[in-house]
């Protein structure tokens, strides 16, 4: 019979032919190697009427079912290979999780001019692809924030009670970027050492202002000296002088 319009079949049988049918139907079905690209007998998807196809990619006669959800297209050609169009950005991610491992020859396409890649996979390069997207993806390793520099700032005192600073090349950089001598006049403005250090000089206030905008972790601040052990002895000589002795 020729197919209706919704492409069901119309057969009319005699009453004999009918019990032919029947008795035919009952028999155990035959097992026949499945084709990949044709469904076994018995098993074919339903017609949809035409015009109310489910719209899922460009060519929707041609999408496997199996299509990974990934932004990936996916055809078959005659030949009943898969062509995948792959985003530049879900390439990226792929190679990351070894999709295309044990798929020989590996797949090493060339960018297209858009930056996505085009790969052709037969139909056990396709199941084998398909496998290795159900695996757990590996973890893709986030951004590591931004070290501390390993230089710190070192600070001494003088022996007018000033503070001396000396503060690595990447440091000084870093420091007035963040505009830390700001308030402190006047601003320092000192010449690179040989190693390309910087020392500067501030009075108790000026350190005052540059602590609070400089974090600790990056100073080597002394620790305070302890208070000496030595005490003053007052004594009184005959004259009745006091002999202070320190």
């Amino acid at each position: 019979p020729k197919p209706n319009p919704d492409g069901s079949y119309t057969v009319k049988l005699t009453a004999i032919q009918w019990n032919v049918f029947q008795d035919n139907q009952k028999k155990p079905p035959v097992p026949v190697p499945a084709d990949p690209e044709k469904p076994a007998p018995g098993k074919e998807p339903e017609k949809t009427a035409p015009g109310k196809e489910p719209r899922t990619t460009e060519k929707d006669s041609e999408r496997p079912e199996d299509e990974p959800a990934s932004g990936i297209a996916v055809t078959q050609d005659p030949s009943g290979k898969y062509i995948l169009h792959i985003p530049a950005t879900m390439w990226t991610i792929l190679i990351q999780n070894k999709t295309f491992e044990g798929i020989r020859p590996t797949p090493n396409p060339k960018p297209n001019p858009d930056g996505s890649y085009t790969v052709t996979l037969t139909v056990t390069q396709w199941k084998v692809f398909q496998d290795n997207q159900k695996k757990t993806p590996l973890p893709v390793p986030a951004s590591e924030p931004a070290k501390q520099p390993d230089e710190k700032i070192s600070v001494t005192n003088d022996p007018s009670g000033n503070f001396v600073l000396r503060i690595p090349a990447n440091l000084w950089t870093l420091l007035l970027e963040k505009m830390t001598f700001e308030g402190i006049n006047p601003t320092p403005n000192p010449k690179p050492n040989p190693d390309g250090s910087y020392t500067v000089v501030l009075t108790i206030v000026q350190w005052q202002v540059f602590q609070e905008k400089t974090p600790v972790p990056l100073m080597e601040i002394p620790p305070p000296k302890e208070p000496s052990d030595e005490t003053i002895s007052i004594t009184q000589n005959p004259s009745a002088l006091h002999i202070n002795t320190c």
